[in-house]
């Protein structure tokens, strides 16, 4: 537990924790945590290609020295040009999920944004549930590192793999103070999609 700034969630209860803030005034049909016992279900509600645009992203703050965010998400509601994972968020950051074509093929894609956006991973989603982190570290003393994070991507949770690039967090104040954890689900073509996460870790060290 985070004392009320910041919690893990295994979306078992009826209500969402205070702890959690949308990016936009909220919709209340555009999430359950009914729909599927133990799930948050994230409905696409915004048509759009740009994910600060979109309505229904969920934030939480990060924590430092150094923290994880892990969640495990359910792909197989996704409609064709559906985007859903979780980011790095902040005017500079990173995203790891999946998309889904117009054809319906799913790809597991990554995105960091340092001077601008560039995909750093693109491959065939193996299985519609994945596991998703982002690790941040704010401050490491021994190493001199400070201010980046890097994200993961596992089929079982215990091994991950990395695509091998770093975002170099700035706190440019456009969104708000500091980074936060995002859990996105939009739309590119129309709406009806949607993404289940079974739960939200969060973890300090």
């Amino acid at each position: 537990k985070g004392d009320y700034v910041w919690s893990s969630d295994e979306f078992d209860d009826s209500r969402l924790q205070l702890v959690w803030q949308w990016n936009h005034r909220p919709m209340a049909d555009a999430w359950s945590l009914a729909e599927r016992k133990g799930w948050l279900r994230l409905h696409t509600a915004t048509v759009t290609d740009d994910l600060f645009a979109a309505r229904g992203t969920l934030t939480q703050r990060t924590a430092g020295p150094h923290c994880i965010s892990q969640v495990k998400m359910d792909a197989s509601g996704m409609a064709p040009g559906d985007r859903a994972g979780i980011c790095a968020f902040q005017s500079h950051y990173a995203t790891i999920g999946v998309e889904v074509d117009s054809v319906g093929g799913k790809w597991l894609v990554a995105t960091v944004m340092n001077q601008q956006p560039e995909e750093v991973l693109r491959r065939p989603l193996e299985s519609d549930d994945v596991y998703l982190r982002i690790d941040y570290t704010f401050t490491d003393e021994r190493t001199g590192t400070h201010d980046v994070a890097t994200i993961a991507y596992s089929y079982d949770g215990q091994n991950w793999s990395q695509p091998g690039a770093e975002l170099h967090m700035r706190y440019t104040l456009d969104l708000f103070t500091g980074y936060r954890t995002a859990l996105y689900s939009y739309a590119t073509r129309a709406l009806g999609g949607h993404a289940d996460f079974d739960y939200f870790r969060q973890t300090t060290y």
